[in-house]
This record gives structure tokens, C-alpha cells and sequence, in this order.
């Protein structure tokens, strides 16, 4: 992970050389404090050792680089984090967590998480968990899972998923799912599935399965269905290669 999260964007742009060379050197070291204070990149209570720490409080009046948390952080601009984060997090701009997180984590913009979810993201612009997601998105403009969602993602704008899909889709432009369904999409515009579906879909203009599907298709114009539709297809134009239901 710290090698990982120094490749990102956000970490080449914020984690200090000093931070970077502190880490390579003390390797596996890892201490617990019961609470941390930072005024800025490398200007932490922990000093030069931020990035060996897991704090149980950690507060950083702009942001700053730390091991983990186990209990609750507030950056007023950023958070970032090597390994794990547990319970809360809450950055003013951004977070960023080279491992698991479990709980709430709210950002201004902007929440990446290098593993998995287990717990709730919300933010105003964008989230990413680049493994699997169990639990909730809440996004202004878009979610991404890298692997399965289990659970729900919400944005105003896109939501995507890489791998499957056992939940809920609702998204005010765009629903995707790179492999199979089960569950619902809907959206004001747009949803696919590429794989098989079973559920629910309900768009105002446009619903795509490239395989199967079970269940029911509702769009106020097109519902495609590439492979075998066993239910209900409602709109103005349905198409599947072979119907058993109705259309």
C-alpha cells in the first residue's frame, strides 16, 4: 500500500520526500498514539515519524501524511492516510487511504480508498474504492468500484461498477455494470449491465443488457435486451434475441 499510495496523484502532489525517506527507512515500524496534531505537511506532533503512527484522534488543521486511524480524524483540507482507517474520517477537500476503510468517511470532493469499503462514503464530487464496496456511495458526480458493489451507490451524476453488482444503482445521468446484476438500476437517462441482469431496471430513455435478463425492463423510450429476456420489457421500442414474458 505505501508504495501504492505514493503513485497516486494526491500522494506524489502531498506526501513530503522527508515523509517518503522516513517510511523506506523504519520499513514495518508501526506505533499507536492516542492522538495527533499537524499544522501542515511534515509539521505534525509525531514529527518526521507521522507516517509510523496510528492515531485514535488525529486532527490536521490543513493535512497531513499518517500511518492510520483507529477512532476519528478532521483534516480541514485533507487527510492521507498509509493503512487503515476505522469509524470517521472527515476531509475538507480530499481523503486519501492506502488500505481498508470501515465507517463514515465525508469529503468536500474527493474520497479514494486504495482496498476495500465496508461503511459509507459521501462527497459532493467524486468516490473511488478501488476493491470492493460493502455498503453505501453517496456521490455529487460520480462513484467508481473497481470490484463488487454490495450495497448502494447514489450519484447525481455517474456510477459505475467494474466487477458485479448485488444492490442499488440510482444515478441522476448514468448507471454501469462491467459484469453481471442483481438488483436495480435506475436512472434519469441511461443504464447497462454487460453481463447477466436479474432485478429491476427503470430509465427515461434507455436500458441495455448485453446477456440475459431477468425481471423487469421500464424506459420511457428503448429497452434492449441482447440475449434471452424472461419477464417484462415497457417501453416505446423493446428488443430481445429470444422473449419469455412479454413485451
Amino acid at each position: 500500500a505505501p508504495s501504492e499510495l505514493g503513485q497516486t496523484f494526491l500522494g506524489r502532489l502531498l506526501i513530503t520526500s522527508r515523509q517518503k525517506i522516513q517510511t523506506a527507512n523504519t520499513g514495518g515500524f508501526i506505533a499507536n498514539a492516542p492522538a495527533q496534531i499537524s499544522l501542515g505537511p511534515g509539521l505534525s506532533s509525531h514529527g518526521s515519524l507521522s507516517g509510523q503512527v496510528i492515531n485514535k484522534f488525529s486532527f490536521n488543521i490543513t493535512g497531513d501524511y499518517n500511518a492510520g486511524v483507529d477512532g476519528m480524524e478532521i483534516g480541514l483540507l485533507y487527510n492521507i492516510d498509509k493503512r487503515n482507517v476505522r469509524v470517521f474520517q472527515f476531509g475538507g477537500t480530499f481523503n486519501l487511504v492506502g488500505g481498508k476503510f470501515t465507517g463514515l468517511q465525508i469529503s468536500g470532493l474527493h474520497n479514494d480508498v486504495l482496498k476495500s469499503v465496508d461503511g459509507i462514503q459521501f462527497s459532493t464530487g467524486y468516490n473511488r474504492v478501488r476493491e470492493k464496496l460493502n455498503g453505501i456511495q453517496i456521490g455529487g458526480l460520480y462513484n467508481n468500484v473497481r470490484k463488487n458493489v454490495e450495497g448502494i451507490q447514489i450519484s447525481v451524476g455517474y456510477n459505475l461498477a467494474h466487477e458485479e453488482l448485488n444492490g442499488v444503482q440510482i444515478g441522476g445521468v448514468h448507471n454501469r455494470v462491467l459484469q453481471t446484476s442483481k438488483g436495480l438500476q435506475l436512472a434519469v437517462l441511461y443504464n447497462q449491465t454487460n453481463g447477466y441482469f436479474k432485478g429491476m431496471q427503470f430509465a427515461g430513455l434507455f436500458n441495455n443488457v448485453n446477456n440475459s435478463f431477468n425481471g423487469l425492463q421500464f424506459s420511457t423510450g428503448y429497452n434492449r435486451t441482447k440475449n434471452k429476456l424472461t419477464g417484462w420489457q415497457i417501453g416505446v421500442l423493446n428488443t430481445a434475441e429470444q422473449v419469455k414474458g412479454a413485451q
